[in-house]
């Protein structure tokens, strides 16, 4: 997907965003494995992959009937919600903030704490792209409301 979309997806309002998130992303898991913190790789992997598999599946409706439409961004953005801000930093990063904070071992508290603010980092885009889906959702709504008052003034014309 990086890769497609570093060709594709350059036109996107949020391609910078994006390209971080990637980055921030396969820097996460590379390193989690370069300093044998594999169980934290694996979870970021695990909790990103569940939540993207509701942003295809919204994507895929882009074209199709609008309350299909509805009924996945409502999805979506339900499973982000939970996912991705409540459940990656309440089970995933602050669990492993306090393992490290223990740990006697000089050197693994440094390499752990870039790594904590690489999970920092990504949950900061994360809240970001919540912020952009809602704010979406807010625009829809409005444009959804004047289209049906339009309409509603136009059927009184024409009676």
């Amino acid at each position: 997907e990086f890769v497609y979309s570093m060709i594709y997806h350059r036109h996107r309002r949020d391609f910078s965003e994006f390209l971080l998130h990637h980055i921030m992303t396969m820097v996460l898991i590379s390193y989690s494995y370069l300093i044998n913190f594999l169980p934290i790789g694996a979870a970021i992997m695990l909790v990103m992959d569940v939540s993207d598999i509701f942003v295809a599946l919204f994507k895929m409706t882009v074209d199709v009937y609008l309350k299909v439409q509805d009924f996945f961004f409502l999805l979506m953005t339900v499973t982000w919600t939970y996912i991705r801000i409540y459940f990656f930093p309440v089970f995933i990063v602050i669990p492993y903030y306090y393992e490290i904070k223990d740990d006697p071992n000089p050197v693994i508290q440094q390499f752990a704490y870039i790594l904590m603010a690489f999970l920092w980092g990504l949950h900061i885009l994360n809240m970001y792209w919540l912020y952009l889906m809602l704010r979406g959702a807010f625009a829809r709504y409005l444009a959804k409301e004047k289209t049906d008052i339009n309409f509603k003034v136009a059927v009184q014309k024409d009676n």
